[in-house]
């Protein structure tokens, strides 16, 4: 799948609405040179459509910040504090939030396209309806997490935590959930055509789900929800030898 086109997108900008000189004294802490500080903003600071790409916001405090609509396109945000983060439509393009705290946070209709958030903390997050094809997610903590209709096309969601996530009519197709806990998830008529060899499905709820050329080859079904009556090893993917 190609990658999107983003000529239609605005020319970098100095940080959006965050001062320059913040974000010069964040980078001169990250490098633990003197006069560095680390960036921190208040919670509810307004930074709606701000323009933030490539920006390095490494290890930055940023809970409760309001970056609706924000243009965050490859910005780096390892280890960041984005809990309670209104991200609402935000673009999260090729951006690196590899053990960023999402924890509440608020991603609905996010673009997060081919996105790096593995480890992240995205507990209780809302997720509902965002882009997050070809996103890497593996030993991310999506406990309890709301997914409701997001496209998780070709994902790696591999060891990942998705303990009662909402799951309710995702797309999973191609992607890779091998070793994920989905322990009491809602998958209800979600099209499941990933790979989930090894993937805890106990309790889970699969009412209406599609599951042609899922690979569920080794999960634990015990009490799973709207499987077929006397199902005990769901079908392998067509062209695979018994």
């Amino acid at each position: 799948m190609p990658p999107p086109d983003l000529s239609h997108l605005p020319a970098l900008q100095p940080a959006g609405s965050i001062p320059a000189e913040a974000i010069t004294a964040h980078q001169r802490w990250l490098d633990g040179l003197t006069g560095g500080r680390r960036l921190e903003l208040p919670a509810e600071t307004n930074l709606v459509k701000a323009i933030l790409r490539d920006c390095d916001l490494r290890k930055a405090g940023l809970a409760g910040v309001a970056l609706r609509s924000a243009n965050l396109t490859r910005a780096r945000l390892q280890a960041a504090d984005l809990s309670g983060t209104d991200l609402t439509r935000a673009t999260l393009l090729w951006a690196d939030l590899y053990d960023a705290d999402l924890t509440g946070a608020i991603l609905r209709r996010a673009d997060l396209y081919s996105g790096k958030l593995p480890g992240a903390k995205l507990r209780r997050a809302d997720l509902c309806s965002a882009d997050a094809r070809q996103a890497h997610l593996r030993g991310a903590d999506l406990t309890n997490a709301r997914l409701t209709g997001a496209d998780l096309t070709r994902a790696t969601l591999d060891r990942a935590t998705l303990r009662g996530a909402d799951l309710t009519g995702a797309i999973l197709e191609a992607a890779s959930l091998r070793r994920a806990d989905l322990r009491a998830a809602d998958l209800s008529g979600a099209r499941l055509g990933g790979r989930f060899q090894g993937a805890d499905l106990r309790e889970a709820n699969l009412t209406g789900a599609r599951l042609e050329g899922a690979d569920l080859e080794g999960a634990r079904l015990a009490g799973a929800k709207g499987l077929a009556e006397g199902l005990t090893r769901p079908p392998r993917p067509a062209g695979r030898a018994a």
